[in-house]
Formats: C-alpha cells, structure tokens, sequence
C-alpha cells in the first residue's frame, strides 16, 4: 500500500518515507511479518511500544510512535502521532477512500458472525471477498480487516460490534459500507443502554452513518421496523426488507421442513418479491434464527448477481464460526455446542430448537449465566425459567451466578445456592451449580452424556461452558 505520512517522521531517514511501500500492518509482534507497519497500541494491561525491538527483529523497519513517548535507539523511521491508535483508525479510513470494493457492514444483537459467514460464503462463488476474522468487530479489529482489504477484493464483509453509544458510528465511517445490515435487536449489552429501544437506537448509528447504499432489514423486529420507518423520510438510503413473518417484504422466507433429528438440513423456500421469482434453498445448520441468517446472504446473493445455484453451493459451503450451533457426536449422545455468548434472544431461539427435535433422546440443557443485562440479569434469568417450562425440555442443568434464577424453585428452598435436584410442578428435572462446583457439574454431564441425550450446552462467552465438553472420543459432525 502507498501511504502518505506526516511530518514528523523520527529515527533514520535514508528510506524513502514519502512514499515507502508497505507490505501490510500489525499491532502484534508475535504475528508481524517482514516489511510490515508496526502499530504499537496501548491498553489497560499492555503497551505495544515496549515491543519495539521484536518487531525489528521481525523485519519490520517502520512504526507509529505516540510523541509523549521517547524514541528508542532501535533503527528504523518512527511516524510521531499524538495516539496510536486513533491514526490506526484514521490509516483505515484513508485506505478505504481508495477502495474499489463494495463493502458490507453487519451489525445486530445475535446472529452478525454467522451471516457474516454465510454472506461471504456466497459472495465467494463470483467475487473474490476479504471478511471479518473470528470477531474482530471492534475498534481495533474493523480498521485491521480494513486495512488487509487488497486492491482486487471485489467485496468486503465486516462485522461491527459495541457497547456503548457512538461505536457503530466511529466503525461505520471508517468503514464506509455500500450495504449495511442489521439483524436484529437483542438484550445484548442492556446494563450499559437501560432499554432495548436504546439499544436499537445505537444499532441504528449505521444507517445514520451511511452517505448511501442499501439498508438491509430484518421487518419480523419490531424496533428495527419502527426505527426504519423513522429514518425513511430522512434518508437517501434504499430500504431492503427481509422476513418469515412479515408481509410485504422483499424478501421472504418459509420454512418447508420440520427439524426431524440434529443432523437434519433445514429447507425454506425464499420469495424474490424484487425479481417475481421463488428458489428453494438448503442450509446444513438448523433453527428458525439460522434462515434468518441465511436469508440475508441470500437476498444479498441476487442483489450481487449471483445465480440461484451459485447461492445455494456458498450456504452449503459455508464454515460457521465455531461455537455457534456446532453438532458434536459423542458415543450415543449428541451434544449441541452453541457456548459462544448468549442473550435472553438467542438463548429462547436454541431452547426452542432443542424443543422442537423429534430425536428419540433425552432432552438436556446446560444453561450458563447471560452477562451484561445489569439489574434485570435475575429477572431475565427468570424470564428463561419460564420459557423453559413451557418447552419439551426434560433436564435442565444450570451453572453460574444467575443461573438459580432459571429453577423455579419453591419456597421452602429459599433459593440456596447449593448444587440440588428440583421437582417442579412441570415435568423439567432441574439442577444448579454454583461456581466452585465445576467438578460435580462435569461428572453430571458425564453422566447424561453416557446415558444419551441431546445436550444442549449455552450462555455467555465469560462462562467458557466448552471446556465441560472438551471430551475425548467426541468428533464434531456439522457446523466446523
């Protein structure tokens, strides 16, 4: 890439750093590689800067330097910037003005990295496409994957995550997306926004964000319908509309099978409202929230020109991020492996798949705290308990803080927090085990698992409920 600098340039100068040519950038010196730009960031527990000489030694000769900081006596040219970060962002924003790839901007509650996967999975079959690795959707991670775009990419897939107001916006104007996407609108991150409306409302810095473009929609949500409908008048943006409930959408979804056992496909049936035209589609994930995320790649597939069967080998091609609804055979059971995070959301979405299979096994979830709900983490929980109860579930296994709040326990247990068995007036078997219980948990799984059941194992990041799974003999089967 050919970057212009600034005047402060330190260290030696027999490069030509008017015009020096990178290869690439890094802010981690274990990955740098020679002819790279070092980034040297700093945060709470690190500072970069301290990493100069590897990265020297690494083969890269050329660095940004925050100026409150001494140059080292290390050679090499320093780029003097008053944050290092912040010229990391304004680096990406430059490089993307000179970009002639169409970029896609997702964003949402649940789902982003899985249709992150699928939309980049179809886009694959015609275009050559840069996307978002693992879940780089940060401030730090989106300017990364900006910069790594090359100068054929033709589309680029970027996720956006947050966590507080103004971060989609910071993302969304360095990212300069020509499609953006919102999922949907989720209980994620609740204690820092109060309401989700709030949230939705930071959701949509986006759109507000967005000088043109397409606006993709999912219309069976209520709050993106509303905040949509908001912004139609205001905007220059073209409205695309997906949905399975909605009406009067561009593109709609039916779903045409019922969810037999875990290792069934799952077949809709898509209505191009744009084209007049119907295709049948096939996806080797299951849930009601998953062709919801294959609806978008989809209708993002024939908006890019890609024909019906080009689509449908990018969904069947697609690698989903681990730990989203990944099958795990182990001897006579299978194990449900969706342990990435959880939203009172998406945890009703993968209890409802797990109620919904016809396998011929015990039903079982093993339920981890869902973090980042504030105050109404016990009611929410709560929440989750009742839904539960209404569900063909037979066991539930709960594990954490808040978990207790998923039993419906009576009143002579005065909630303890002690590990137990509890018989509900419904017929779910329920047992919690507090944190420092992690080995009595682990032989409880053990022992289900050895029995047979469909486990189904879920909760936030922070729990790491996978390492419960993490048995030998076990062999994943679908979603790797």
């Amino acid at each position: 890439m050919i970057v212009k600098f600034p005047d402060k340039i330190a260290g030696s100068t027999k490069l030509d750093y008017k015009s020096i040519v990178i290869s690439g950038i890094s802010t981690d010196t274990r990955e740098i590689q020679e002819g790279q730009l070092f980034i040297p960031l700093i945060g709470d527990k690190f500072n970069g800067h301290k990493f100069r000489n590897v990265a020297f030694e690494q083969g890269s000769n050329i660095s940004f330097w925050e100026e409150s900081i001494a140059v080292p006596d290390i050679p090499g040219i320093y780029i003097l910037v008053r944050d290092t970060l912040e010229y990391l962002q304004y680096l990406a924003k430059q490089y993307r003005k000179t970009l002639t790839a169409k970029i896609i901007a997702i964003t949402g509650s649940n789902g982003k990295t899985s249709t992150k996967d699928l939309v980049a999975s179809v886009l694959r079959q015609k275009y050559k496409v840069r996307v978002t690795k693992g879940n780089l959707n940060n401030h730090i991670g989106v300017p990364i994957t900006i910069l790594s775009i090359e100068d054929d990419d033709e589309y680029a897939v970027i996720e956006l995550g947050m966590n507080h107001y103004g971060e989609i916006d910071l993302l969304t104007r360095i990212v300069n997306p020509d499609y953006g996407v919102i999922t949907n609108i989720g209980e994620s991150h609740i204690e820092n926004f109060g309401t989700k409306d709030n949230i939705g409302k930071a959701k949509f810095e986006l759109f507000y964000a967005m000088n043109n473009g397409y606006a993709i929609v999912n219309w069976d949500d209520a709050i993106i319908r509303k905040k949509t409908e908001d912004i139609v008048s205001k905007s220059t943006l073209q409205i695309i509309k997906y949905g399975i409930e909605s009406h009067e959408v561009d593109f709609s979804a039916k779903l045409l099978n019922a969810t037999d056992n875990v290792l069934s496909n799952t077949v809709f049936e898509v209505v191009d409202i744009i084209n007049s035209k119907r295709y049948e589609f096939t996806i080797n994930t299951q849930g009601k929230h998953n062709v919801y995320n294959a609806l978008v790649a989809v209708s993002i597939g024939h908006m890019a020109e890609i024909v019906h069967t080009d689509i449908q080998a990018g969904l069947s091609q697609a690698k989903i991020t681990s730990m989203r609804m990944e099958i795990i055979k182990y001897r006579n059971s299978y194990i449900i492996n969706d342990a990435y995070n959880a939203s009172p959301t998406s945890m009703k979405a993968a209890i409802e798949y797990l109620a919904n299979l016809k396998e011929p096994l015990k039903k079982v979830a093993l339920l981890g705290d869902m973090m980042e709900l504030g105050e109404m983490a016990p009611d929410y929980h709560k929440e989750i308990g009742d839904f539960l109860l209404q569900e063909n579930i037979d066991e539930l296994i709960a594990y954490g803080n808040n978990a207790k709040h998923y039993i419906m326990v009576n009143d002579n247990d005065n909630d303890n927090d002690n590990d137990n068995d509890n018989s509900n007036s419904s017929t779910l078997i329920s047992s919690f085990y507090e944190n420092g219980k992690e080995q009595q948990l682990q032989s409880k799984i053990f022992h289900e698992l050895n029995r047979g059941c469909v486990l189904l194992v879920k909760g936030s990041r922070s729990m790491k409920l996978e390492r419960f799974i993490n048995i030998n003999g076990s062999s994943n089967v679908k979603g790797d």
